[in-house]
């Protein structure tokens, strides 16, 4: 062991080494080729923030390549490592431990054999860590440390094979925002997976398999948002969950009081009955833009049922050619899904008379040509309801007692108000084919009524 600073060459011989450790070695520039020559017994190497050459340290590596079982280079963080993509192709090793350190690429794991690997706190600059590119490693490892390697999104990617041999995962402090629904086949016989400071805020149902297998879970450090979608997490697996995250709740939680909720309770303190999720509120619609002033009126309340639908009705008077921003917004746990429609359907960008921005679900509405009226639904929808806000577009050339509603908008309210229990199929279907509506509207109203009897089914 030689933690001496100013060292710049190393030659000795010794016919018995099993280890060499070098040190804080920031100005070594040479190391005998022949340093590990007739080394039999030789298993272990370190360099601990010692700077080296690749090429010089492949060459010293040679003779021992078959026996050496440990190779850890870490806490380089002076200069960036270059290891050259078929580094360790003829190594076999139980460990390689090369954290804290800043590489060019991750190209040195692409012909990697190693039981243990552990890459924390290291980096690279020209790539980001992607499992699935370093596919020899399914048939060797069996523990991964990936701790703030910069990971992000949707952890793993879909890989070829499955790391059959991997029982413990770490990917702590990364930026992965969602576990892939079939992690627990691309990790079979996995016991550990600790998925804590990271950005996850939903665990789907889709997980059940993999917290099934698992034995140990870390999940601390994560906004978890806990809501109806967690309920199964809560029943079956709190046991096996280690470090329990802090509840992220969103959108107001009505069977937690406010004192409660503000305390940013541990997710392990909730009861599962009180984990709910709560349907959209009826849309309302804002002006966010207008050529003139213009005034838009509500006609109507909001008015739930017992099927989560609640509706809310606006009546906007223009001037014809005139084009208005209209906004819609809404609120739900989880959050609503917002649809623009008219009585073609689901609008897209069919401009002058009618435009969507979609990321931030503005419509543009007009009265073109000869039109003196027009209808447009906003919808929200959730696992828990659906809600919608009618507008009424009317043109100021006309007796606003003389405008009646659309027939297909008719329908559609009267199909909806009809919705109201489990046994109403026959009815329903029933009543559509009584209708006069153009086809892309009934496929519309079919589908909200699966969603609704999708929810009663379930």
């Amino acid at each position: 062991k030689l933690p001496i600073q100013r060292l710049r060459n190393i030659f000795f011989k010794s016919e018995n080494l099993v280890e060499l450790v070098l040190t804080n070695l920031f100005n070594l520039e040479h190391i005998d080729f022949h340093l590990l020559d007739s080394q039999r017994s030789f298993s272990r190497i370190v360099f601990d923030n010692t700077t080296v050459d690749p090429e010089n340290l492949k060459e010293i590596l040679k003779p021992v390549r078959r026996s050496i079982k440990e190779f850890r280079f870490i806490n380089n963080r002076i200069e960036i490592v270059k290891l050259p993509k078929r580094f360790f192709l003829d190594y076999q090793l139980g460990l390689l431990d090369v954290q804290n350190n800043l590489f060019l690429d991750w190209d040195f794991l692409t012909v990697t054999k190693s039981r243990k690997l552990l890459l924390k706190n290291s980096q690279a600059l020209k790539s980001s860590f992607d499992l699935s590119k370093f596919s020899i490693l399914y048939l060797y490892c069996e523990l991964f440390d990936l701790e703030n390697i910069g990971i992000h999104g949707t952890f793993p990617s879909t890989i070829s094979e499955p790391f059959q041999h991997v029982k413990s995962l770490t990917v702590k402090s990364n930026s992965i925002e969602s576990l892939h629904n079939s992690i627990d086949q691309m990790f079979p016989h996995l016991q550990l997976l600790d998925i804590s400071y990271n950005k996850i805020k939903h665990l789907q149902p889709d997980l059940n398999n993999l917290f099934y297998k698992t034995e140990i879970f870390k999940l601390e450090g994560n906004p978890l948002h806990c809501n109806c979608q967690v309920r199964w997490l809560s029943a079956r697996y709190k046991s096996k969950i280690r470090d329990f995250p802090r509840c992220n709740f969103g959108y107001r939680n009505s069977n937690l009081s406010e004192s409660t909720q503000s305390d940013d309770l541990f997710f392990s303190q909730l009861a599962t009955d009180s984990l709910i999720c709560l349907p959209p509120r009826a849309p309302i619609l804002s002006i966010s833009k207008a050529e003139v002033p213009i005034k838009l009126t509500v006609s109507g309340k909001d008015k739930p049922n017992n099927i989560s639908i609640v509706k809310k009705e606006y009546t906007l008077v223009m001037n014809s050619n005139q084009l208005v921003e209209l906004n819609c917004e809404t609120e739900g746990d989880p959050t609503p899904t917002l649809i623009w429609s008219d009585e073609v359907g689901p609008i897209l960008t069919r401009h002058p008379s009618s435009h969507i921005n979609h990321s931030s679900n503005r419509l543009t509405v007009g009265l073109e040509g000869s039109n003196v009226s027009s209808v447009y639904i906003c919808t929200a929808s959730n696992i828990e309801g659906i809600s919608f806000a009618l507008l009424n577009l009317v043109s100021k050339r006309v007796d606003m007692s003389s405008i009646h509603q659309n027939t297909s908008v008719v329908a559609f309210e009267r199909i909806i108000s009809n919705v109201n229990n489990r046994n109403c199929a026959s009815k329903f279907f029933a009543q559509i084919s009584e209708l006069n509506i153009n086809e892309t509207l009934m496929w519309q109203i079919l589908y909200i009524f699966i969603c609704i009897m999708n929810k009663y089914y379930l």
